[in-house]
């Protein structure tokens, strides 16, 4: 499963730059939010998006300030590796950017923090209803038992089923054809083994069929519902997930991808699950016989699988007022605009943009419509401030049933306890 976690922002640096071009530091930066404002409104906006991605960032800003009456926006790349405690320290100090792309389980702690502008009322109900609904809700947190809008979806990330199609000619539809393919596709006469199915069985690369199984971790009012309504179906989804383990036909570690990815690389795994921002190591290994399909439906329950989903978001400032609040709002209209969802999918990232049309019979296209299909039925990815312990939780959860410490039942009501003592301080 995925790019990250963590925290926060706040600042306005307002720069007079008539026609500047944007530049990308490579280097947060701060200066004070009370800057007096001049003509040319300039936006810093930093972004932790590195490679293509980045290049089709910038090209994206570029055509917003050549064309924009609103103001500028001016990026500044900040390392993945210390992105999260940048934003963390820019928190503390009252420095940070005015706008920023954040994975959206961060927003939860912005938001509450301070930190965040409401969007609330910036956007229209058709505006809104351009979105992924998935990708949409992603954007959203709830301060002070009020839900609210913070930010806008840009691209979304979920997992679907890859495949190498000089072996596998259709892809399966449901788990039960998946695992029969796996098995007569695996090879193990060798030194080198060929696996039909290689899957690593972490918890954000499998946890769509916990929901197929009927499991949940929070009931709809936000209640923890692990060991209660949802413990039937978590333990099903463990005990399934010791099969997958226990089958020699299939190379399914708990927690090795590193052994997954090996296999994978060496070219001798023809399917697995994986997320969509990883679409061109695949397009490197298999190349024109690379191919998508939405993850099998759950032969057990006929459900569909409901993998996690992330959105990467554009936030801004609660501090902003006046032209920073209309530059912010006007950058985000264009890059969720049609012409610019379209060159994020050009630079192989999957759209936020519902609306966008994905016609045309070209493999870039065919992935696309796979990856929205799933994102139609996928959770987003957890943003409450608990995350972090309710991650960890469902590890240890799972660990302890794959390495056969306990049952699926005792591992259930387990974590479940601890959540409880942890969280609620509950017995």
């Amino acid at each position: 499963m995925a790019r990250a976690r963590a925290a926060v922002m706040a600042l306005a640096v307002i720069v007079a730059v008539a026609c500047a071009a944007p530049t990308d530091t490579g280097a947060p930066g701060a200066t004070s939010p009370t800057a007096a404002a001049l003509p040319a409104t300039t936006l810093v906006l930093w972004h932790g998006w590195y490679g293509g991605e980045r290049a089709t960032l910038g090209r994206l800003v570029e055509q917003f300030n050549r064309t924009s009456t609103q103001g500028r926006v001016s990026l500044q790349a900040v390392p993945l590796a210390t992105f999260a405690g940048e934003l963390r320290r820019a928190a503390a100090s009252g420095s940070g950017p005015h706008i920023a792309i954040v994975p959206h389980p961060w927003i939860g702690d912005l938001a509450r923090d301070g930190a965040l502008l409401s969007l609330d009322d910036a956007f229209s109900t058709d505006e809104l209803a351009d979105f992924i609904p998935a990708s949409l809700a992603a954007a959203y947190a709830t301060v002070d038992a009020r839900r609210q809008l913070y930010g806008v979806p840009l691209i979304f990330d979920t997992l679907a089923l890859y495949y190498n199609r000089a072996n596998v000619l259709v892809p399966p539809q449901d788990t039960a054809t998946l695992l029969e393919r796996a098995r007569g596709l695996t090879d193990r006469r060798g030194t080198a083994p060929v696996w039909g199915l290689a899957l690593n069985l972490s918890v954000d690369t499998t946890i769509g069929y916990l929901y197929a199984f009927g499991g949940r971790v929070f009931a709809d009012d936000g209640t923890l519902a692990l060991g209660g309504s949802g413990r039937a179906g978590a333990t099903r989804w463990l005990a399934w997930l010791q099969q997958l383990q226990a089958d020699d036909e299939l190379l399914a570690p708990a927690e090795q991808s590193i052994l997954v990815d090996r296999e994978l690389r060496n070219g001798r795994a023809l399917m697995t699950f994986d997320w969509a921002h990883h679409l061109a190591l695949y397009r490197g290994l298999w190349g024109e016989n690379l191919a998508v399909a939405p993850l099998p439906r759950l032969s057990d329950t006929d459900q569909p699988a409901r993998p996690y989903l992330r959105a990467d978001v554009l936030v801004a400032n609660r501090r902003l007022g006046g032209s920073e609040v209309r530059t912010a709002l006007a950058f985000a209209r264009f890059l969720s605009s049609e012409s610019a969802q379209r060159a994020l999918l050009e630079g192989d990232m999957q759209p936020a943009r519902g609306a966008l049309p994905l016609e045309g019979d070209t493999p870039r296209m065919a992935i696309a419509r796979v990856f929205r299909s799933q994102a139609a039925v996928a959770v987003p990815m957890p943003a409450y401030p608990q995350r972090a312990l309710v991650e960890q939780e469902l590890r240890v959860m799972q660990r302890q049933v794959l390495s056969g410490v306990l049952s699926p039942e005792q591992a259930v009501d387990e974590a479940d306890r601890r959540l409880r003592e942890r969280w609620f301080g509950a017995p």
